[in-house]
């Protein structure tokens, strides 16, 4: 009958281990891909990034992609930077 050691309980454990945090980063990984990531601007402007011409008047979007388009080369880019708390 073969004894069973002390290193040959050491791997047991180890091995259940590897296995536990296995299973604890794949449920880890399966929430955090299936939850949404909501980004809120803070108050203020138009956002951290604004388009304009060098007028003022901000620059339409695409309704197809929600982004701004001009064919003009008179264009403005404001980066608002909100405050440090």
């Amino acid at each position: 009958m073969e004894q069973i050691t002390a290193a040959d309980s050491q791997k047991g454990i180890i091995q259940y281990l590897v296995l536990i945090i296995l299973f604890i980063g794949i449920i880890a990984g399966l929430y955090l891909v299936q939850t949404k990531q909501i980004f809120r601007p803070k108050a203020g402007g138009g956002g951290p990034i604004m388009f304009q011409y060098s007028s003022g008047n901000p620059l339409p979007n695409d309704p197809t992609q929600n982004l701004p388009v001009s064919n003009s080369l008179d264009v403005q880019v404001q980066l608002n930077v909100p405050d440090a708390p």
